[in-house]
């Protein structure tokens, strides 16, 4: 929902409306489609042809060609994978020029390792803790992502904080407000377990690595994401965050 929301503000910038959407065909692919097909018209845009490729696909060409072929402004490309960044660069190599938008994991280390400067120019909404440092000093999640990014690199062997990270990060701060504020009754484990569960349902206002905000009637915190794109096996941000709110889901 918040990956949708980026990718469509991203493209609201550039002027685009017709897309052509590319999704991996495993269980996380087609979900991302689903989501896409749910969202797209609503959010004023236009799917002109749809496309999928397998995972461990190395050549893209025929799938590319079927867009390369139709009217359309931008690609979408939803994957995890080595073949949805493969699928970008060989959509430059077939002189595709419009602009192509991947998720958040086409800019893991992995993949802009093997790809290098291949991928140059690739679009993604990136999430906040992507940047570590380099963050503006007045970003307001920036003490965090340098806390935990710190962290990563002096008891693992990652060189960044990834989304597994964060998960972890928020997740325990907020149980840790939770239990502050809701001082459960451990001598009643059912009133304890309903005062937490009406706790985390009550977030106002938190500022975390993935995270920030209030907690939606979806029991949900914003992720907000930036516009980037890599440059070089680096994301450099060419956007400013991007923040839903509730009202952007109603």
């Amino acid at each position: 929902m918040f990956l949708d929301y980026a990718i469509y503000e991203m493209l609201r910038k550039q002027g685009a409306k017709k897309l052509a959407h590319m999704n991996v065909n495993n269980a996380m692919g087609k979900a991302m489609k689903e989501s896409f097909e749910a969202s797209h018209a609503a959010a004023g845009f236009k799917v002109v042809i749809w496309e999928e490729y397998g995972r461990e696909d190395t050549d893209l060409t025929v799938p590319l060609t079927k867009i390369r072929s139709t009217d359309f402004d931008a690609i979408i490309i939803g994957g995890a994978e080595m073949a949805g960044a493969i699928a970008y660069k060989q959509a430059r190599e077939m002189g595709i020029k419009q602009p192509i938008i991947g998720s958040p994991p086409l800019a893991m280390g992995k993949i802009v390792q093997v790809l290098g400067s291949s991928l140059n120019g690739l679009q993604i909404p990136s999430y906040v803790v992507d940047f570590g440092e380099s963050l503006p000093m007045d970003e307001p999640q920036r003490k965090s992502v340098v806390s935990l990014t710190k962290m990563v690199i002096e008891r693992t062997e990652s060189k960044r904080a990834d989304t597994g990270h964060t998960a972890g990060w928020d997740g325990i701060y907020l149980c840790a407000d939770a239990l502050k504020r809701s001082n459960p009754d451990l001598s009643n484990l059912k009133k304890a377990r309903s005062q937490m569960r009406d706790a985390l349902e009550t977030v106002k206002g938190y500022v975390g690595v993935q995270c920030m905000g209030d907690m939606t009637k979806w029991h949900e915190i914003a992720a907000p994401m930036i516009p980037s794109e890599l440059q070089d096996g680096k994301l450099k941000i060419i956007g400013k965050k991007i923040t839903p709110t509730w009202a952007d889901f109603e």
